[in-house]
């Protein structure tokens, strides 16, 4: 996936979709040689006050590595189908009100939550889980 800044929209009437149109030469990320144009994909993404609307967002193709990247505008959010905008007004208790589901608003803070302070490994105060695993082994200790 590549997350692009530099675009243009342009509404498509005939399929009634808007295209995103990058104005950077687009780069592999494995191998950093430039890409070639593959195909178009249609994707929805939903605003804050619930419109969605469907854009064309390019995938390319890398003819060294052969893997497809697609093309992101940077308003969207990778794998989500609401708006970058929307899932941060979310997370950070900014907005008030949210056409997502409860369970997803939920999933979204609970992700920015891992990201902001990762899991610490667990330190046992006493040795009574050492104790007991080494009463159950029966060879030597090295």
């Amino acid at each position: 996936m590549i997350i692009t800044r530099h675009y243009t929209l342009e509404y498509d009437a005939f399929n009634g979709r808007i295209r995103v149109c990058s104005s950077a030469a687009p780069y592999c990320p494995d191998c950093d040689l430039l890409l070639s144009g593959y195909d178009q994909r249609a994707r929805k993404a939903v605003d804050c006050a619930g419109v969605t609307r469907w854009y064309f967002l390019r995938r390319l193709k890398c003819l060294v590595c052969n893997k497809l990247h697609i093309e992101l505008p940077d308003f969207m959010a990778a794998y989500k189908h609401y708006n970058a905008q929307t899932i941060k007004e979310i997370v950070e208790n900014n907005s008030e009100s949210c056409p997502a589901d409860n369970s997803t608003i939920w999933r979204w803070r609970q992700a920015s939550r891992e990201v902001n302070h990762p899991p610490t490994l667990q330190c046992f105060s006493n040795n009574s889980m050492i104790d007991s695993l080494q009463s159950n082994y029966k060879g030597e200790f090295i």
